[in-house]
């Protein structure tokens, strides 16, 4: 889905799980849903910043 829209997929950093957990935990009992679009966000610059970093291969 985010393909169609430009955005690259991103992945939960291993190191970042508990962060993760977290943000949906806090999501799903509060309604309150910064943190997790906080965490995305993050994780979104941080997976553009390393596809960025390789030259394309198509």
């Amino acid at each position: 889905m985010f393909l169609r829209y430009g955005i690259p997929p991103f992945y939960i950093d291993v190191e970042r799980k508990e962060e993760y957990y977290n943000a949906l935990e806090i999501a799903d009992k509060e309604k309150n849903f910064n943190a997790l679009y906080e965490y995305i966000f993050r994780a979104l610059i941080r997976a553009h910043v390393e596809l960025a970093a390789y030259p394309a291969t198509i």
